[in-house]
């Protein structure tokens, strides 16, 4: 079986390796496409493809890789601002509680400061909102069309 390691606790609180299927984020992605939440998938893919992490780290439970972290965090904030998920719905995409994902939206909320990194966010929001606002992408007809026609 081919997997990530990633740390568990145990009950004398040792850190036991485990195996995690990298098939996992591949899971959760379609989950998200079978739900209907197209943006959520697409969303999590751009901002890993900007931070040259694949998707399948953005899920890891682990906070032992601070550039993974960081670029989680980024993804979550952008789910909650730009894709207008609540908390809950952004926790319950990346397997985290709501308290974690107001934590990591505050984070982020404090680096808009620094000009380099709010442009940067201010690039993935275009880029997310362009793909996510693409007809094709989410399989509804364009505003001001029927379905019919």
């Amino acid at each position: 079986m081919t997997g990530i390691r990633v740390p568990a606790r145990g009950g004398n609180g040792a850190v036991p390796e485990q195996q995690l299927p990298v098939s996992r984020a591949q899971e959760d992605l379609s989950r998200a496409d079978r739900l209907g939440d197209h943006g959520a998938s697409i969303l999590a893919r751009i901002v890993a493809r900007a931070h040259q992490v694949s998707v399948t780290e953005l899920f890891h439970h682990t906070r032992s890789r601070a550039p993974i972290a960081h670029t989680r965090q980024m993804a979550m904030y952008l789910m909650h601002v730009v894709l207008g998920r609540s908390l809950t719905q952004v926790g319950q995409f990346f397997r985290r509680d709501r308290t974690t994902v107001a934590h990591a939206c505050s984070r982020i909320e404090d680096l808009r400061d620094v000009p380099e990194f709010d442009e940067e966010l201010n690039r993935l929001e275009e880029e997310i909102l362009r793909k996510t606002a693409s007809p094709e992408r989410n399989n509804r007809p364009a505003t001001g069309t029927r379905a019919n026609d």
